[in-house]
């Protein structure tokens, strides 16, 4: 993969995404550049995939974030301290959920802060989650799989289920840059805007489906 962004219409996904997780992806293109258009930040579609959240498109292209060069379609995204893992083990099926923590029971996340999160803190994070309708990144999640220490893109994020006939198979997100303690005023002017923006990705795409 050449690390440029493209509409989903040409991606050339990794071999283990599904022709559902394309399609999705190709439905989710349109309403992510219009979301970003609307709202400034950009977004994330991020679809669940073995035990963590897959990458699966973006319009980050679009705005003049900073990008992670670690950050290209198929990259796998932390379910316990990214916003969009929260806001899919937050509202996936409690079946979904205990296969999840049976996995990770098995073989405990690498990076400490995942760790403790899933030892001590996920069942108040889940809750809350669910109670005010969308996901937080964690503070010391600095978006790729080892310490914050190591690498920090230096992002904030919310993040909300897409919700299908089929249940929740991913998860859609907004970003911006941490230093700028945006986090309650992007809350207050554009959670509505992203909540209908996933509610369309996920009409559309049992449309297709049914199709």
């Amino acid at each position: 993969f050449d690390g440029q962004w493209r509409r989903a219409a040409v991606w050339a996904p990794p071999h283990t995404a599904s022709v559902a997780d394309q399609q999705l992806a190709e439905i989710a293109a349109p309403e992510l550049v219009a979301l970003q258009r609307r709202v400034l930040w950009p977004s994330d579609l991020l679809v669940y995939r073995d035990f963590a959240m897959v990458l699966a498109e973006s319009s980050r292209r679009l705005s003049g974030l900073a990008m992670n060069p670690r950050y290209h379609v198929g990259y796998r995204v932390d379910l316990f301290l990214s916003a969009p893992g929260r806001a899919w083990l937050a509202f996936c099926t409690e079946a979904e959920r205990a296969a999840v923590m049976a996995h990770f029971r098995a073989q405990p996340p690498a990076n400490a802060r995942s760790a403790a999160v899933l030892r001590h803190e996920l069942g108040a994070i889940l809750e809350q989650t669910r109670r005010q309708g969308y996901a937080v990144r964690d503070t010391m999640f600095g978006g790729s799989d080892g310490a914050m220490s190591e690498f920090d893109d230096g992002l904030d994020a919310i993040a909300v289920p897409v919700p299908t006939a089929g249940g929740v198979h991913a998860a859609i997100n907004l970003v911006w840059p941490r230093r700028y303690d945006l986090r309650a005023k992007v809350v207050e002017a554009n959670l509505g805007e992203l909540v209908a923006t996933a509610a369309a990705i996920g009409q559309a795409f049992d449309v297709a489906q049914a199709g």
